[in-house]
């Protein structure tokens, strides 16, 4: 509605153009700062996702006791790696170097006996 400006003696409707500019300033400046909140909050779920993701890489990457080919195929290799253990144990090698430690320690055992006697 236009007012009538005093000083120039005139009808002026500046007084609510510059309340309707201020309230839409504040407006502008809410809508602003909403945006600003909300990228922030998005930036968050964003990280929240990634973790999500990682989290389920590495379930995927575990065995799971529904998956039998998987989970059958991980009880052979774990049965050929015990089956391989125990031939290096019982092999030729294995039982020579074996022999030779039991040799070194009893010599070292009898070298501790005679120096303890010989102090005596």
């Amino acid at each position: 509605m236009p007012i009538l400006n005093t000083k120039t003696k005139s009808v002026s409707a500046q007084n609510q153009l510059n309340k309707h500019l201020a309230e839409i300033k504040k407006e502008f400046n809410d809508v602003k700062i909403m945006c600003e909140n909300n990228k922030c909050m998005i930036e968050k779920l964003l990280k929240k996702v990634e973790d999500v993701n990682e989290i389920k890489e590495k379930i995927d990457t575990m065995i799971s006791y529904t998956d039998k080919p998987r989970l059958n195929i991980c009880i052979k290799d774990l049965t050929s790696i015990k089956k391989q253990l125990a031939m290096s144990k019982s092999s030729k090698i294995m039982k020579t170097l074996n022999d030779y430690k039991s040799r070194i320690m009893a010599i070292e055992e009898a070298m501790v006996s005679e120096d303890e006697d010989e102090e005596m």
